[in-house]
């Protein structure tokens, strides 16, 4: 908090949530929304990161009606009773690590991007055009893909994989053309369970992409990106580094 007051420009801006000039900070798990431009700071909302960003907006709107600086002496009361309460946990990857919104390939072919709704059409697309092929080299189970599959659920998967980007619990990007109208496969970036890794990456690409090598081209950049820009020391590429069977078989973390 004390580096937040600091330098309150640190947090960023969040139109899509909210018409009131506050930014908004990840500390922990927690987000808090503050009115940047004010001294002292006002805390004016904080909610988990976990939670739905259309169940924070609606929160959020239900309070632009009041005084900003009623909002806030409520909320620092809670804010200062949440910190006192608990100890706040890391999550993946470090508060002030600035998550990458987009990669784009050397050869400039190709970008990744956050997977959200945005790009539910793509995903589904990419996926539903190589069910068999991600059965036997990604999830090797019929439970998915599989042609039982709507656009609605695709666009309820993609919601997920939103909600885990935005909380930093993990991090999914898909793999676009360079004007984003089709997706070429996904990549996975997830903390680790087991010792000696800090994170693994997963990642398929789509039967056609498969055929003419791109996977390969596609292992190859990614892992030198995450050595360039990610905050680990030791990434399991599961499927290529390390075999699904013998990741499983290492021992597990110990639990906090």
């Amino acid at each position: 908090m004390r580096a937040l007051a600091s330098d309150p420009r640190q947090g960023i801006l969040r139109p899509d949530l909210t018409s009131l000039p506050v930014r908004f900070k990840l500390v922990g798990n927690y987000f808090i929304a503050y009115a940047h431009q004010e001294t002292p700071l006002w805390i004016l909302a904080v909610f988990h990161a976990r939670r739905h960003p259309r169940v924070t907006a609606a929160m959020l709107r239900s309070r632009e009606a009041l005084p900003i600086r009623y909002t806030s002496r409520i909320m620092t009361f809670a804010l200062l009773l949440l910190l006192a309460a608990q100890s706040i946990t890391p999550t993946f990857v470090p508060a002030d690590f600035k998550v990458p919104e987009i990669y784009v390939s050397r050869q400039g072919t190709y970008k990744l991007r956050p997977l959200g709704p945005k790009y539910a059409k793509q995903d589904y697309a990419a996926y539903m055009s190589s069910i068999e092929h991600l059965q036997k080299t990604f999830t090797f189970s019929t439970s998915w893909p599989h042609a039982g599959l709507s656009m609605a659920d695709a666009v309820k998967d993609v919601e997920g994989e939103q909600q885990g980007f935005d909380s930093r619990r993990k991090f999914t990007y898909a793999v676009l053309n360079m004007d984003e109208s089709r997706e070429l496969g996904c990549v996975y970036i997830s903390p680790s369970n087991k010792q000696g890794y800090d994170a693994t990456v997963r990642m398929w690409v789509t039967e056609n992409q498969y055929v003419i090598g791109f996977e390969d081209r596609l292992y190859s950049e990614v892992k030198a990106w995450i050595k360039s820009r990610w905050p680990f020391d030791k990434v399991a590429f599961i499927g290529r580094e390390i075999t699904r069977e013998e990741f499983r078989k290492l021992p597990n973390k110990p639990k906090p």
